[in-house]
């Protein structure tokens, strides 16, 4: 049901299986959603999970992001481990109350750590020609709310892994997944990485002239403009966050103490965000490193276009070479 497709794993599948895996170690795991039964989800990522586990640990929720949020904090208080998918990244903003007001904070209100095992997956980021609610990166607001902790996977990798650190854990997760890269680039299933650890960020390219910082779809985009920056002679190192809240800030700082030059890059609005975040914190914690001001690559202010203009309003491989070339001046 969740073997691997002819020509290995993707980012998607691997999710799959996470879900499977999880599912089959803890009778009180559950998933539901909207269409994520018998349909599989719009994605198609909880395809096959129904038949396998049945209706009862796997089923469809109505169309109220409110109400499924809901039900996960009551399933969590009466020993249930939900995971709860939302369709698009701009469809979560219903539940928001839910998330900040109980599950966020329930832990700490009654004291007893461990009372909101949830785990929200939340499929993110732009580039699918889906305009806005389709197309949104809400990772700030999440990451702005205490005792929520949120990772963004990135590759095939490490993606089941670090779903499963996610479930396993006591604690409340958003889960963000980057949907335009569900059924890109393919490994063996043998190749996958285990134990990732959900609190570190990761060198996925290493590099000795200039730091670039992504999470997420952005990792893909960092990894494009540093294979265009090596043929031009400069060498970026790529530092995936992985864990956007709490932030691995030990790491970040010893790479931007050492690469002196620094690039984040992100799909978020600038404004508020969580690139900006990271941008005042290496400008803090690393000032006397820095070769030059942190350059930040991210989306403009304005909300997300139409379909025909969005190449156009997220970030490109060119800017991210442009802002890097800033650094050097």
């Amino acid at each position: 049901m969740t073997t691997a497709r002819p020509g290995g794993v993707n980012l998607g599948d691997a999710i799959t299986k996470g879900l499977d895996d999880a599912l089959a170690e803890d009778p009180r795991t559950v998933v539901f959603g909207e269409d994520v039964g018998k349909l599989g989800g719009v994605f198609r990522i909880t395809r096959g999970l129904q038949e396998r586990y049945g209706s009862d640990r796997v089923f469809d929720t109505p169309l109220g992001e409110a109400g499924i949020a809901g039900v996960a904090v009551g399933m969590a208080l009466n020993g249930f481990r939900p995971i709860i998918e939302i369709q698009f990244d701009g469809f979560i903003y219903p539940a928001l109350n839910q998330l900040f007001g109980h599950v966020a904070k329930f832990p700490a209100r009654i004291s007893e750590q461990g009372a909101m095992p949830i785990v929200v997956r939340i499929p993110f980021g732009g580039r699918i020609r889906g305009a806005e609610f389709h197309s949104e990166s809400p990772e700030a607001y999440f990451c702005h709310t205490p005792d929520l902790r949120v990772v963004a996977a990135s590759n095939a990798e490490t993606a089941r892994s670090l779903l499963l650190s996610a479930i396993r854990s006591d604690e409340p997760y958003i889960f963000l997944e980057p949907k335009r890269l569900y059924r890109r680039g393919r490994i063996s299933s043998d190749m996958e990485v285990n134990g990732i650890d959900p609190t570190q960020a990761r060198v996925v390219r290493e590099g000795d002239d200039v730091l670039l910082i992504a999470w997420g779809p952005s990792v893909a985009l960092a990894l494009e403009a540093a294979a265009k920056l090596e043929a031009e002679g400069t060498q970026a190192c790529v530092l995936d966050l992985v864990s956007l809240a709490p932030l691995d800030e030990s790491a970040i700082l010893a790479a931007a103490k050492r690469l002196r030059r620094v690039v984040i890059v992100s799909e978020e609005i600038q404004r508020c965000s969580l690139a900006s975040e990271v941008a005042a914190r290496v400008a803090t914690g690393a000032f006397s490193a820095l070769q030059s001001p942190v350059r930040v690559v991210a989306a403009p202010n304005r909300p997300i276009p139409a379909a025909s203009r969005e190449q156009a309003y997220f970030p490109s491989c060119d800017d991210v070479v442009s802002a890097v070339w800033e650094t050097s001046h």
